[in-house]
C-alpha cells in the first residue's frame, strides 16, 4: 500500500513539473513573439548563426519558426534555448534603435 502511494506521489510531481516546465516555455515563447514583432517595427531585426538554422546566420524571423517546430515536435529545450536566443538579439536591436548613431561623420 505504501508503494502505490510514494508511486502515485511521485508521478504526480513528475507531471506537475512536466506541466510546470511547458508552461514556462510558453510564456519564454510568447515574450520572444512579442519583442521580435517590435523590433521587426522598428527595423533593427538581427541575424545570428545557429545549429538550428544550418549553423548559417538567419535573421530572427527564421529562429522563431525553428523554436515554433521545436515546441511542436515536443522539444521543449530547444524551443526555449532559440526563444532565449531571440529575446537576447532583440532587446539588443531595439536598444540599438533607441540609439542608432550618428547619420554622417565629421570632417569629411
Amino acid at each position: 500500500m505504501m508503494k502505490k502511494l510514494v508511486t502515485a506521489i511521485l508521478t504526480a510531481s513528475v507531471m506537475g513539473a512536466a506541466g510546470a516546465v511547458s508552461a514556462d516555455v510558453a510564456a519564454t515563447m510568447e515574450e520572444a513573439g512579442k519583442l521580435l514583432n517590435e523590433v521587426k517595427n522598428a527595423g533593427f531585426e538581427w541575424r545570428l548563426p545557429d545549429k538550428a538554422t544550418g549553423k548559417k546566420s538567419a535573421p530572427l524571423t527564421k529562429l522563431m519558426e525553428a523554436a515554433k517546430k521545436a515546441q511542436a515536435d515536443g522539444d521543449s529545450a530547444e524551443a526555449e534555448r532559440l526563444a532565449k536566443r531571440i529575446i537576447f538579439a532583440a532587446n539588443a536591436g531595439l536598444a540599438q534603435a533607441k540609439h542608432p548613431g550618428k547619420e554622417f561623420y565629421p570632417g569629411r
